[in-house]
């Protein structure tokens, strides 16, 4: 994974990689966004609308060229001291470690009513609505089955439950790791 300029008419890629191949392999579903003078990427393990969740990798630099970072603790939704839960490969952790089981996706900033911002993490619990077939692993047959359980007249997408949680900053500007969190309330304007 890198990331590309955009053309100018912002539909298509220029073709031109403005940032060094990021070294973890296996990895989909990124998320970009600057807090402050930190631009932060997250990425999660491949797992193809998985039930069982991915993990999610932090990357931080002073510019979106980089030199790109991991953090320390580098996937925030992994209880084990892992590159990245899930994932594919020599460095994989078993997914029982994860924190939550979703696959994550976005970021979006929320203004909040004594200014500041909130940054809020959003992400699917693939295959956890009504009609799912339970054998059914994930929706790219990685799991060596047909689609045809997991995509079935009785299961729509629309009916999987998603998650949003509230990324949290150390002092030193690292993304804490996820823990369990019930609930929370945004003050906003």
């Amino acid at each position: 994974m890198s990331i590309e300029r955009l053309a100018p008419d912002l539909l298509s890629s220029a073709k031109v990689n403005v940032s060094d191949f990021f070294p973890l392999d296996y990895v989909e579903s990124p998320a970009l966004f600057k807090r402050g003078a930190t631009y932060y990427l997250l990425t999660g393990s491949c797992c193809c609308a998985c039930r069982g969740g991915s993990g999610l990798a932090v990357y931080t630099a002073a510019s979106v060229r980089g030199p790109w970072a991991l953090q320390a603790h580098s996937d925030i939704n992994c209880a084990a001291d892992a590159p990245l839960c899930g994932a594919f490969g020599a460095r994989q952790v078993d997914r029982a470690d994860l924190v939550f089981n979703a696959q994550w996706w976005s970021v979006s900033t929320i203004p909040l009513a004594g200014g500041g911002s909130a940054y809020i993490l959003s992400g699917r619990r693939w295959l956890s609505g009504a009609g799912n077939d339970a054998g059914c692993d994930d929706m790219c047959n990685n799991d060596g089955r047909s689609m045809a359980p997991c995509v079935n007249a009785k299961y729509q997408l629309r009916d999987d439950f998603d998650v949003l949680y509230p990324l949290q900053f150390a002092d030193d500007g690292s993304v804490l790791p996820l823990h369990p969190l019930p609930s929370f309330t945004l003050d906003l304007p």
